[in-house]
């Protein structure tokens, strides 16, 4: 394990590039407005040092914090309806990787977890979270999504500094 958004980024960038700006759009509409319900635009990144006109996506975007609720909502609705996207998401938790390295207890969020797979963090410390899938979207300045399907229980934590306490807020609700 060895956290990276250089996948992430060749993939986005190439399926922007294949499918062209219109096509690309019209996918991520289908996608955030048709089928999640955002409301507001997303702001996505092109690559650092990126031309103007170079065809280029990062892992990076911006969405309000309604918005990134209704993502998790959907996220845990498709698990449960078993859809496509859900499908994919249960082959993301079955072939997950551990990270290998000692997770602590005191922190945030993803030093928490043991486990990765497809951009999410998984697999809480404790006994009583050991087998079940919870994810975890980790974000900038300590904005948190933790999911837990099994449970069909979703924790936001829409902050702009990590100096709070991750493990009383959220950790010891699952």
């Amino acid at each position: 394990y060895f956290y990276s958004n250089m996948n992430t980024n060749i993939v986005a960038s190439y399926v922007l590039y294949k499918m062209g700006h219109k096509k690309f759009k019209k996918m991520l509409n289908e996608i955030f407005v048709d089928k999640v319900g955002i409301e507001y635009d997303m702001l996505f990144y092109k690559q650092p040092g990126a031309k103007r006109k170079q065809i280029t996506l990062t892992y990076g975007m911006h969405i309000t914090r309604y918005d990134y609720l209704r993502i998790a909502v959907a996220m845990l609705n498709d698990w449960n309806n078993n859809t496509c996207e859900g499908e994919y998401l249960k082959s993301l938790y079955e072939n997950r990787i551990k990270k290998n390295q000692q997770y602590r207890d005191n922190l945030q969020s993803f030093t928490n977890t043991k486990d990765y797979g497809g951009q999410f963090h998984m697999t809480l410390s404790g006994g009583k979270n050991k087998n079940r899938p919870v994810f975890q979207i980790d974000g900038w300045g300590g904005q948190t999504i933790t999911i837990d399907f099994e449970k069909n229980k979703i924790i936001a934590i829409l902050a702009i500094h990590r100096d709070y306490n991750w493990m009383k807020l959220v950790h010891s609700k699952f």
